[in-house]
């Protein structure tokens, strides 16, 4: 259990990183693939009682970073005004 935590905390800390600096596609690549950690997540059978805070801990940064990709996917960029 620990190993499949850790490998989907690197695959959240990646696209955390992508996310400090991307477009509006990019970021939606990003909600993409966190929402497929997330159905894996909720496809596996239950921890035993020593991963339950892990797993939590692992769901509540997801969600942040869902909201976080969802607000950066849906924002428009910033016109240029042109000096006249």
């Amino acid at each position: 259990m620990r190993r499949r935590v850790t490998r989907w905390y690197r695959v959240v800390h990646e696209i955390e990183h992508t996310l400090r600096e991307c477009t509006p596609e990019e970021a939606s690549a990003a909600v993409e693939r966190l929402r497929a950690v997330q159905e894996e997540i909720l496809n596996m059978t239950p921890p035993s009682a020593g991963f339950m805070g892990e797993l939590y801990d692992l769901k509540v940064h997801i969600e942040w970073l869902l909201a976080r990709a969802e607000a950066q996917a849906s924002a428009r960029p910033a016109r240029a005004h042109s000096p006249r």
